[in-house]
């Protein structure tokens, strides 16, 4: 992960942006909420801009903050295909999910599949790009 400074804030603020879309804790939300206006200070500060403008403009979005790629490992042993069960769903996929910011693909597909079925892999390479807005059994 590069290590600038704006790289790092902007990472700052997508781990709190998605602590604030998924806690459920009241605290937490208190305390996400609280790390968000110190850091958009500090960078408001830093950019020599009114706090006001950069938190309208950072705070747009929510959810999980990214670019909302999400990258599957397509992982083949023979002619058997490695999947895992969806929590929510309860369908089959290949393992993966959201790539977070500041990770390249390769990192975000070993990660997934380490964090979805604790092997560690190594990534070949890129085999399609695929837009889910034209998936036509989701719209």
């Amino acid at each position: 992960m590069p290590s600038s400074l704006l790289t790092t804030q902007r990472a700052m603020l997508a781990l709190i942006q998605s602590g604030l879309a998924y806690t459920t804790d009241p605290f937490d939300k208190d305390r996400y909420q609280k790390l968000q206006t110190l850091l958009i200070q500090q960078m408001a500060a830093a950019a020599n801009v009114a706090t006001a403008d950069l938190t309208a403009a950072l705070t747009q979005d929510s959810g999980y903050i990214t670019p909302k790629i999400d990258v599957r490992g397509l992982i083949r042993h023979g002619n058997q295909l490695l999947l895992v069960q969806d929590i929510k769903t309860k369908l089959w996929a290949l393992p993966g999910g959201f790539a977070d910011v500041g990770y390249t693909p390769t990192e975000n597909v070993q990660r997934e599949v380490w964090e979805e079925t604790g092997r560690h892999v190594a990534v070949q390479g890129l085999i399609t790009v695929f837009d889910t807005a034209l998936r036509v059994d989701i719209r």
